[in-house]
């Protein structure tokens, strides 16, 4: 891997066998959406296990496994059910995994797996960052994907704790007050104090935060914020050239951001007569918000690749099944009807498959994978390219030699 890390890379046992399945072809009842299942050309059942993303341009299947205590990563061939164990680990209680934008590599906590070779990287745990965090934060990852498949430390409490001279009263009151970003050293480079003085901005009451994005290219930090003050789950933004967080909306379940990194999909809860839960699209720019969708519950979200059409999973509380809709809206589609599918769905890079998870009670919970093909043309598969504004520029590459500054020196404490 060109850019990423040189550790050396342990070989894992790869296996060969064929993903049984004990229905080939599953009837289809068409669902009550709008175009009556328009979108649907076929359906199709393809193994046991839990749906974590397509891969590579072939539209290959990863999935994950549990075995007892273990959890296990196969590569499936929706084609030929063909399976190969790719990574084997000790369950974790709140698993974070992140796929690389290239779909070669994904994160699983502290292991870099290469999917294709199936190999692991062990990474540093940073023991020490992981005991003085507040307990709340211990589920942010320590590390992230920059580019392609660059691998980066990116813990934000770390570059807050480090950056920044922080004033706050306990851990526990989590986001503390950012004051000035501190202009050491780097590599044997003095960088030119530019920079970000954020003295005096307004910092929101914030106890723990989750799913945190950063736009490098643009300088937003995007995360799931705990407002003390109104108890509940709010998205923001944090726009570090701007020197301001924007509260987007509160009583947040889940976003996702586009693949061109230009819009947001985020599920809020609505806690009305009937409470409900409704997805809404917002630009980036903190700009054009609409409401896409109105169920009593809606999980999961799943972008396509060429960012026209959001998948999710919606319906009753005790049954969900798998939508479509459109950016436009112009279509907003039930594909299954009655499959107790959970939040857990991934969209192809071909743009015109979507592959879910389901998770009935009649079969004691135990997940199984699906595949809708959709009649939908196929995207272009290519990776969109985010380059900063000549203004942005100078602050966007300072902080990335920050991060690949101090993810150069975490891995050298890891060899000494």
């Amino acid at each position: 891997m060109k850019k990423a890390l040189t550790l050396t890379l342990v070989l894992l046992l790869t296996l060969t066998t064929s993903c049984k399945s004990t229905t080939e072809k599953i009837n289809i009842i068409p669902g009550g959406g709008s175009a009556n299942n328009s979108l649907m050309v076929s359906f199709n059942e393809l193994c046991p296990g839990t749906v974590e993303s397509f891969i590579e341009i072939s539209d290959k299947l990863l999935i994950t496994r549990k075995d007892g205590h273990k959890i296990n990563f196969y590569k499936i061939n929706p084609q030929t059910k063909e399976e190969k164990l790719v990574f084997s680990t000790i369950t974790s209680d709140n698993p974070q995994i992140e796929i690389s934008p290239d779909r070669k590599y994904f994160l699983y906590d502290n292991y870099l797996v290469d999917i294709e070779k199936a190999q692991r990287t062990i990474l540093p745990e940073a023991p020490s960052l992981r005991k003085s965090m507040p307990r709340t934060f211990t589920d942010v990852p320590l590390y992230s994907f920059l580019g392609e498949n660059e691998v980066i430390f990116s813990n934000p409490y770390f570059y807050l704790k480090n950056y920044y001279s922080i004033a706050q009263n306990t851990l526990d009151n989590f986001i503390p007050k950012i004051q000035l970003l501190s202009m050491t050293k780097l590599g044997g480079k003095n960088p030119s104090p530019v920079i970000n003085n954020f003295k005096g901005i307004d910092v929101p009451d914030i106890s723990y935060i989750s799913k945190p994005k950063f736009l490098d290219h643009d300088l937003k930090y995007i995360f799931i914020g705990f407002n003390k003050n109104t108890d509940e789950n709010s998205l923001y933004i944090l726009d570090l050239f701007a020197k301001k967080f924007i509260l987007i909306d509160s009583n947040i379940k889940d976003y996702a951001l586009s693949p061109d990194c230009k819009s947001l999909a985020y599920i809020k809860k609505v806690n009305d007569d009937k409470p409900v839960n409704k997805l809404y699209l917002i630009d980036t720019e903190e700009e054009n918000k609409e409401e896409l969708a109105e169920l009593p519950s809606i999980s999961g979200l799943s972008w396509s690749y060429d960012s026209q059409w959001v998948a999710y999973s919606g319906g009753e509380q005790s049954k969900s099944d798998i939508w479509v809709t459109s950016r436009d809206k112009k279509v907003n589609e039930q594909l299954t009807y009655g499959m107790y599918t959970t939040s857990k769905l991934a969209w192809s890079q071909s743009g015109n498959k979507v592959a879910f998870t389901s998770s009935p009670a009649s079969t004691s919970g135990k997940p199984s994978t699906y595949i809708v093909s959709l009649n939908i043309p196929a995207s272009n598969t290519a990776l969109p390219k985010h380059a900063p504004d000549q203004v942005k520029q100078p602050i966007v590459l300072q902080l990335i030699d920050i991060v690949r500054y101090e993810t150069a020196r975490m891995l050298q404490n890891q060899k000494n």
